[in-house]
């Protein structure tokens, strides 16, 4: 290899060096400021979730102690009017949804997932921690005001009623009378 090889190859390298350079800096000079906003809103949300009780050190959604059937709640959660041991409500603010599907994740298997534009179901959801033969649940977490992070949490018991609602001669006699009045 020539000495005038050497010197093309060498500007080659430079010059590639030079567009790699000029590629990977910033396309303006705010860009680093915006990053670094990000980067500060970002650790003042985790200072934010350290020092809310709802939250252990690590971050992670904290339980409650109240339960639904067999589904330990996760904490800030209260329930809402009109909710009955079958079929419950219960809604949290201020609380980043992410968090609460995590804190779900882990203690649920589902039969599926349903992923929607402002929320997420479990359906046919058992718990991950045992293997008893428990009821399964159908489980949807909402957020119902992405700005103010309200997040609606339901829980359907799909529990089987221990006896039918009436007997199979009480439903045919009813049928038959209905039948009586239609003609």
């Amino acid at each position: 290899m020539g000495k005038l090889d050497r010197v093309s190859a060498a500007l080659l390298c430079v010059g590639c060096l030079g567009a790699w350079t000029a590629c990977s800096a910033p396309s303006s000079p705010e860009e680093p400021r915006v990053r670094s906003a990000r980067q500060q809103a970002a650790q003042q949300r985790a200072r934010e979730q350290a020092a809310d009780p709802r939250f252990d050190a690590e971050g992670r959604l904290k339980p409650s102690g109240e339960y639904m059937s067999w589904l330990e709640l996760p904490s800030g959660f209260r329930q809402l009017p009109g909710s009955t041991a079958r079929e419950a409500a219960f809604q949290a603010e201020n609380m980043p949804f992410a968090k609460v599907r995590e804190y779900l994740e882990t203690r649920i298997v589902p039969d599926s997932i349903e992923y929607r534009a402002i929320g997420t179901s479990f359906r046919n959801a058992l718990p991950s921690h045992t293997r008893l033969d428990l009821p399964p649940l159908h489980v949807t977490l909402l957020e119902t005001d992405r700005d103010k992070h309200v997040l609606r949490l339901s829980i359907d018991d799909l529990t089987p009623p221990a006896a039918p609602p009436i007997s199979e001669q009480s439903a045919a006699q009813e049928l038959a009378r209905m039948r009586t009045r239609m003609e």
